[in-house]
């Protein structure tokens, strides 16, 4: 059998404001999502302090940011 039904819609030359929209929503929950689980992290060593009573546990920075790929494109 050769029943093929996908159609192939091509590279939409502008991008329609629904997309912007799905893409800057995706973008934001992975922003959030991923900066949700050091901040957990970190709060569970809130109380461990060094002996001169500084943060015992600390984060160190941040990547240079990076552009993410998602399933309606690169965002």
């Amino acid at each position: 059998m050769t029943n093929n039904t996908v159609i192939d819609l091509g590279t939409p030359e502008g991008i329609d404001p629904l997309t912007e929209l799905l893409r800057s929503g995706a973008k934001q929950l992975i922003t959030e999502a991923v900066q949700a689980e050091p901040d957990e992290l970190m709060r569970q060593y809130d109380d461990q302090k060094t002996a001169d009573v500084r943060q015992h546990v600390v984060r160190s920075g941040h990547h240079p940011e990076r552009e993410s790929i998602t399933g309606v494109g690169k965002g």
